[in-house]
């Protein structure tokens, strides 16, 4: 079986160049051998999923087209790009045309694009964005720019996210609302006496957009664009500069990754640092698609 890894540091900066001394695989019952620890590079190809409904507002709608801006004129010449919208008027640039037209793209959501408006969530479009990877390729990466995943989409999380990593296909990308982590939901209960009394309870949002991105072997980044009560978000020359730094090292961690080699591994299997280098970098973190062990679409993916 074989896992695309990162190693990641809180800045988003990438660890590289280590070699197969650098990692590790431990299990229930003890040390799991890696066969094999390469540097996976090359030319890729990337779908940007942007959602662009009217609840998206002017400062995440500049943020957007900031990323798409970075990650283009970043890019290795063989790199090829297609955009999808979601929620708001649908664009579509599939897989070949120019960059130009991913340009003309970016103003068009910087600026508010105008249209009827489409049904499909964000997990839609990225459910049908994972269709455009055929046949699959290594590296194949969807970028994703939202507010946050919905409850009202129609397909199903888990289903989204399995078609991704039966694919390969690793998920970044940012989202631009406020991260909700549960739920709060009204009950009754049995209060002293056998009087009934209203209660709250808190259910755990493990649908998000960074469970996505994690479980696919991919990472994301939080810009919230909405504010919040106590502040109001202002996007600042300043702000944007880190917006650009942590899009294009979102853009390093599509185009080179680790390829780790490991047979049969058992679906507790954990992939860390070696005790050497994890002693150098504590606070690195180790990502790879934890639900691809349950099945093994990286055995087979292409390589170059």
């Amino acid at each position: 079986m074989e896992l695309p890894v990162l190693v990641t540091l809180p800045s988003g900066a990438l660890v590289q160049r280590l070699g197969p001394e650098g990692f590790v695989g431990r299990g229930v019952k003890g040390p799991i051998p890696l066969e094999s620890v390469e540097t996976e590079r090359g030319a890729r190809r990337i779908l940007f999923v942007v959602e662009n409904a009217k609840r998206v507002p002017e400062a995440a709608r500049k943020i957007e087209a900031a990323v798409i801006r970075e990650i283009v004129s970043k890019a290795d010449a063989e790199d090829v790009f297609g955009l999808l919208t979601a929620r708001g008027p649908r664009k579509e640039i599939r897989f070949g045309e120019s960059r130009e037209s991913l340009q003309a793209a970016a103003n068009e959501i910087e600026a508010g694009m105008k249209g009827k408006n489409q049904e499909d969530a964000v997990l839609d479009s990225v459910y049908e964005g994972a269709g455009w990877f055929q046949p699959g390729r290594a590296g194949d990466a969807i970028f994703v720019l939202t507010m946050g995943i919905e409850k009202n989409n129609q397909v199903s999380f888990d289903k989204v996210r399995d078609r991704l990593t039966g694919a390969g296909i690793r998920v970044f990308g940012f989202q631009l609302g406020m991260l909700i982590s549960g739920y709060i939901y009204g009950g009754v209960g049995m209060g002293p006496g056998g009087q009934l009394i209203p209660t709250a309870n808190i259910s755990a949002n493990r649908e998000n957009f960074f469970a996505l991105s994690m479980d696919t072997g991919g990472f994301a980044s939080l810009e919230n664009a909405e504010g919040d009560p106590q502040k109001r978000y202002r996007l600042t020359d300043e702000r944007l500069r880190v917006v650009q730094y942590m899009a294009a090292q979102e853009y390093k961690a599509a185009v080179e990754y680790y390829r780790v080699r490991v047979q049969n591994p058992p679906k507790e299997m954990v992939l860390d640092l070696a005790e050497a280098i994890r002693k150098q970098i504590p606070q690195a973190m180790v990502i790879y698609p934890k639900t691809a062990l349950a099945c093994s679409p990286y055995s087979n993916s292409p390589k170059h």
